[in-house]
Formats: C-alpha cells, structure tokens, sequence
C-alpha cells in the first residue's frame, strides 16, 4: 500500500470537508498553499495510517 494522506478544511461552524487524497506529506503541502491563496482558512492534513490529523495549515487573506 502506499502512502496517502487526506486533506481536509475546517469548517467555522465546526467540523470538517475533506478536499482531496494525495501521496506525499510534501504534496499536501504544496497542495495546502495553493489551495489557501484560492481560499484561505484553516487545512489539516491527516494520516489515515495513525489515524489523526498530523499537521494544521492556516493561511489569512
């Protein structure tokens, strides 16, 4: 199996919308800040293999 992780935003009434599935923590990176120049808010990156959210991203307009 190989690596993934998903990527979610979080939503301001609480919660959270997955966005999308990628190979590489690098990936979600990158992915993150793109994403957040398009919209910025809150992103966490999660690892399904330790089953937690490994990285939180905020990026402000």
């Amino acid at each position: 199996m190989k690596p993934s992780f998903d990527i979610f935003r979080e939503l301001p009434v609480g919660g959270y919308v997955w966005i999308k599935t990628v190979f590489t923590i690098e990936q979600a990176r990158q992915d993150l800040d793109s994403l957040s120049r398009v919209q910025p808010g809150p992103y966490l990156i999660y690892d399904p293999r330790r089953r937690t959210f490994v990285e939180k991203f905020q990026h402000s307009a």
